[in-house]
């Protein structure tokens, strides 16, 4: 979780990335890409994201050079751009007159903090390789809780200070009684339950498969959580809730949600339709984010490190991704429900969507969302 400090441009930087003065250089990585992936204006739609974004950035480019990080410690951010060779000549040195800085000493835009972050990532796909691997052996599970745990754990029963809209899974961990004022825990998991209830659901349609990308919108109670991206490992249809992993290969947490609360990321999508730039049709790409405000998807391209807004219509989304139905007026009755894309039929330019094992319905691409 980023600290408030993070949309402060005057913070510390070291308090920007949430690491301590004496943080390794793998320590500042793994710090700059979980909060740079999380607070990415293409993926995160809050309106403090792109601030965050910028001081992130700023925080890393200097904290990464070990000539501006040892500028920054002992003179501040005036002196993280330092040119000592330039200032030698100087009679008093970097304090009196500052006219050692550097051109790179310029304020933090959106356009340098996105190239720091494409070279950051170079050849790689951040959106879509970060984050809940998905496998049935869960590394390590933290869980903080507001109050005691009375009546035991199984079934997650009497457990006070759980935000109504988010509820820690701890499966495999039944019986365990007594453990009032329990403030924090963490344990290795087998995730050996997770994995029986998975291989016992039947084949849905109207749920994201396991392993699919999601991040997490709209959370009130738990809102230090908006932005995490991971993935499904499987939905309870008994509670309308999917159970997701979050976090990195050192530490990881399983949570469940509600549909509304999650954003599919899909790969490999493809631009059609699209009049303004007919050299767009064709390109392939991940899709993002959904911003209902607009009824635009945010799409990030695959050949080049470039974001579109566009139209629902004008993106065909992959065999095996989940969408609810919209805006259908021969049949409104369909509308709201949801159902897998089993194929495209380009000749009547509509989606074949599985609503369950018998039922399927042809749809057009501005009749789904993703």
């Amino acid at each position: 979780m980023a600290s408030n400090k993070a949309s402060d441009p005057n913070a510390c930087y070291y308090d920007i990335l949430g690491v301590k003065k004496n943080a390794s250089e793998a320590e500042l990585k793994k710090a700059y890409r979980k909060l740079a992936l999380k607070y990415h204006p293409d993926k995160n739609g809050s309106p403090e994201a792109e601030t965050i974004f910028k001081n992130v950035n700023e925080a890393y480019d200097c904290l990464s050079d070990k000539q501006k990080r040892a500028n920054y410690d002992r003179f501040g951010k005036a002196g993280a751009n330092f040119d000592g060779d330039a200032a030698a000549g100087g009679k008093h040195g970097f304090p009196g007159g500052m006219h050692g800085f550097s051109s790179s000493g310029s304020p933090m835009d959106a356009q340098r903090a996105q190239d720091i972050f494409n070279m950051f990532f170079q050849g790689e796909d951040p959106f879509m390789s970060m984050g809940g691997g998905g496998g049935p052996g869960i590394r390590m599970q933290s869980m903080h809780f507001g109050g005691g745990m009375p009546g035991g754990m199984a079934g997650m029963g009497g457990m006070g200070g759980i935000p109504s809209e988010m509820m820690m899974m701890m499966g495999g961990m039944g019986g365990m009684g007594g453990m009032g004022g329990a403030s924090r825990m963490s344990t290795n998991m087998g995730g050996m339950r997770q994995q029986q209830q998975r291989q016992q659901q039947p084949t849905r349609f109207d749920a994201m498969k396991p392993g699919t990308k999601v991040t997490v919108q709209g959370l009130s109670s738990a809102q230090h959580l908006n932005g995490e991206t991971g993935a499904v490992l499987y939905y309870e249809p008994s509670k309308g809730r999917y159970v997701v992993e979050l976090g990195d290969e050192d530490e990881s947490q399983q949570v469940s949600l509600k549909s509304d609360n999650l954003q599919q990321m899909v790969q490999g999508v493809i631009l059609q339709g699209i009049d303004s730039d007919a050299s767009l049709n064709g390109k392939s790409g991940s899709l993002l984010r959904y911003d209902a405000q607009k009824d635009r998807y945010l799409v990030r391209l695959a050949a080049i490190p470039r974001a579109l807004s566009l139209r629902p219509e004008s993106v065909l989304l992959p065999n095996g991704t989940c969408v609810t139905i919209r805006n259908l007026q021969a049949k409104p009755v369909l509308n709201g429900q949801r159902g897998t894309i089993t194929s495209f039929d380009r000749q009547a330019g509509r989606y074949v969507v599985q609503l369950n094992q018998s039922e399927s319905a042809k749809l057009k691409p501005g009749n789904v969302l993703a």
